[in-house]
């Protein structure tokens, strides 16, 4: 499946998410398009909720540990993790370490 087939289909799924979806049409989408403010709108509730509408249309199922571990900020991310799935290869991890916190040696 190519990249803007998934695009498409995530598009749907986080218009369908929200309550009150942006006003975007996949042809306006990009890899870099924001999920939240400036882009889609969308919280961590309605986010959850696109992620379960994504693993059905596709017949996957996200692995908990990998979703927690990234940063889902950009449409790109949700294409990355569904490409991974599909593929069956585990997705690259971003870490999210702010400055402030000391980072873990043994994560």
């Amino acid at each position: 499946m190519n990249r803007y087939r998934i695009r498409d289909e995530v598009v749907i799924a986080l218009k369908a998410a929200t309550p009150h979806p942006a006003n975007l049409e996949a042809r306006d989408v990009t890899a870099d398009t924001p999920i939240g403010e400036g882009g889609f709108g969308i919280d961590s509730l309605a986010l959850l909720h696109a992620f379960v509408a994504l693993e059905t249309r596709f017949g996957i199922v996200f692995d908990d540990r990998t979703v927690a571990s990234m940063r889902f900020d950009s449409i790109g991310a949700i294409e990355r993790l569904i490409g991974s799935a599909l593929a069956g290869t585990e997705p690259p991890r971003v870490p999210d370490i702010h400055p402030s916190e000391p980072r873990d040696p043994d994560a």
